[in-house]
């Protein structure tokens, strides 16, 4: 019961608001029904010990209410984070983009760092046989695929004619396998 009650309370913060006007009202109608006269016509009014029996237990259950609420609320506040979504220019995005491709960036054949992939792995693709070995089938390594967005890292000149036909030949021939 009181998990589904703070459930409430963070679905529907207003709430807090809703017993706050609650104790206004109660404590209109107690002063009310307590007067003498009793300003109120209230069935409530017609026996004294009544009366005050049920002004009393409505306020205790009305205090506790508040109390609970109180806290709740507080404790559901405190947990808001107000996140600013961060906004990056075109200039910042296309930074972090090269950042990432430059930390993955695995280069081809004898210029990896652990070596060629497998026996048709090379840096120039001139020794590269068009047909797949069996070799370079089974190879659980990833083959080296060259990113297609200028400044991205690769192991021939920027914009140099080398570094053209090294990427269509490379992405065509995978493709085709």
């Amino acid at each position: 019961m009181f998990n589904r009650f703070k459930t409430a309370l963070e679905t529907y913060p207003q709430l807090n608001e809703l017993v706050e006007h609650l104790t206004e009202w109660f404590n209109i109608w107690e002063a009310g029904v307590l007067s003498h006269p009793p300003t109120f016509q209230d069935p409530v009014t017609s026996d004294p010990e009544t009366c005050r029996l049920t002004v009393q237990t409505l306020s205790e259950t009305i205090e506790r209410l508040r109390t609970i609420i109180g806290r709740e609320h507080h404790a559901t506040e405190s947990k808001r984070v107000v996140t600013k979504k961060v906004v990056l220019s075109e200039a910042e995005r296309t930074q972090a983009l090269l950042t990432r491709l430059e930390q993955a960036y695995d280069p081809p054949g004898h210029l990896r760092p652990e070596g060629p992939r497998h026996n048709n792995d090379f840096a120039d693709i001139e020794q590269i046989r068009i047909c797949p070995t069996s070799d370079e089938l089974m190879c659980p390594v990833a083959p080296y695929l060259p990113v297609t967005v200028p400044g991205a890292p690769h192991h021939l000149p920027a914009g140099s004619m080398e570094r053209n036909l090294d990427v269509q030949f490379r992405l065509l021939r995978e493709d085709l396998t």
